[in-house]
């Protein structure tokens, strides 16, 4: 789901009134994008710009022990890193190359994703 987006004039997307359909309307480069993902379960995005932070949300509270929970695997052209719960990734891309994630948990992660300069 696209809920944060530039508010760009002539934009079909972006409706600037309050309590309106589609993503929040923000003066930044920046698209917020989030989903819950079940098991097994994956999705692709194509970058818009040179920078990402994916952010693996913690819904099984607070642990200070070793992370559990919801497991998702983030590969960029080849490099992948895993995020549990409460964990986050910064990463730097070219625009337009596919970040690509999978939920490899037993249960459904909550991810933001989020693309910006």
């Amino acid at each position: 789901m696209h809920i944060v987006a530039p508010a760009v004039e002539g934009s079909q997307e972006i409706i600037d009134k309050r309590e309106a359909l589609g993503p929040a309307p923000v003066h930044s480069p920046l698209d917020v994008f989030a989903t819950i993902l079940s098991p097994t379960a994956s999705i692709s995005h194509a970058a818009k710009r040179t920078n990402a932070y994916a952010h693996l949300v913690q819904r099984s509270g607070y642990n200070a022990g070793v992370a559990t929970g919801a497991a998702v695997k983030i590969d960029v052209g080849g490099n992948s890193v895993e995020l549990r719960e409460g964990d986050g990734v910064y990463i730097t891309l070219t625009p337009g190359t596919r970040v690509d994630v999978e939920n490899v948990g037993e249960i459904d992660g909550e991810l933001l994703f989020f693309d910006t300069e």
